[in-house]
Parts: structure tokens; C-alpha cells; sequence
């Protein structure tokens, strides 16, 4: 029963969860060009870099589905301390992102949206950008990211559920 429920809430909180992911980074740059998406349920997702700098400022991600978030970098630096996700029409955080000992690339990070939904994330041999990453919700993997040609950030990534 427990777990029935847990994943009731948890799919909730977010259905790209449960659904494949291809993304391609544009002009093999994912950090200073951003990316496009698609999932396994038809949504296509464009990412647009602030500043043409994401690791420094964020991102804003839009949706074929109409959903505009903003994902807003903590003190200049999202790979070191975490980001913010803001629902661009609400203008409130619906999302947080905290950096584990201060490293995402290597130690991986928690993602939240209050203190009952949080994922740990632990990166694929000490190295998400390369190797990719698995997200973990109440001791299950909810799901594993593998980078592509071992560079997440050149060229993109599978996320399987």
C-alpha cells in the first residue's frame, strides 16, 4: 500500500519520470547553445541558454505542451550549488536543485519539490557529464540518463525510465 501510494504522488510531480527522453545539443554545445527534446509521450521540449551561458545563468525550457520554466542558476554558478526551477506563469519556484558538496558534475544532487518529494541523484562512475546519472526516489531508480559518445553536454542524452 505505502508504495503504491508513493508512486502515485511521485507521478504527480512529474511524467517526464516515466517517459524516454532523446535530447540533442544544439551545435554540439549544450551549455552556450541549449537543446531540444522529445519524450516518449509527443512533447518536444526547445532549451534556450540565458546569456548563451547555462552553467552561469540558466535556462528557459518551453514545451509544444504551453509550459515555460526558468531555470535560474543559485550565485552565478548551477553546477556548483544547484538552480531554481520557476514556472514562467506563476513566477514560483516549483523545483529546486542543491549541488551535492558543491560539485553536481561529479557528486550528483538533490532535486525537490518540498521536503516529502526529494530525488537523489548519483552520477555514473563520479562523472554525470560523461557518463550520465540515475535518480533515485524512496530506494527505486525512477530513472538513468546515458550521455551520448560519453559527452552529455556536446551531444545530448537518453533518459530511460
Amino acid at each position: 500500500m505505502r508504495r503504491g501510494f508513493l508512486l502515485l504522488i511521485l507521478s504527480f510531480w512529474t511524467t517526464a519520470v516515466w517517459a524516454r527522453l532523446d535530447v540533442v545539443c544544439n551545435e554540439q554545445n549544450c551549455l552556450q547553445s541549449g537543446w531540444k527534446a522529445y519524450d516518449s509521450f509527443g512533447t518536444s521540449f526547445d532549451i534556450q541558454c540565458i546569456n548563451e551561458e547555462c552553467s552561469q545563468y540558466g535556462w528557459i525550457e518551453s514545451s509544444s505542451a504551453g509550459l515555460t520554466k526558468r531555470y535560474e542558476c543559485l550565485q552565478g554558478q548551477c553546477f556548483q550549488y544547484g538552480y531554481d526551477v520557476i514556472n514562467e506563469k506563476t513566477k514560483k519556484v516549483i523545483q529546486q536543485v542543491r549541488c551535492q558538496n558543491n560539485d553536481c558534475a561529479h557528486q550528483g544532487w538533490t532535486q525537490a519539490k518540498d521536503q516529502f518529494l526529494k530525488m537523489n541523484v548519483v552520477c555514473e562512475s563520479a562523472d554525470c557529464f560523461r557518463y550520465g546519472w540515475k535518480a533515485h526516489f524512496a530506494g527505486r531508480v525512477m530513472h538513468a540518463i546515458s550521455c551520448l559518445r560519453e559527452s552529455c553536454y556536446t551531444y545530448g542524452w537518453t533518459q530511460e525510465p
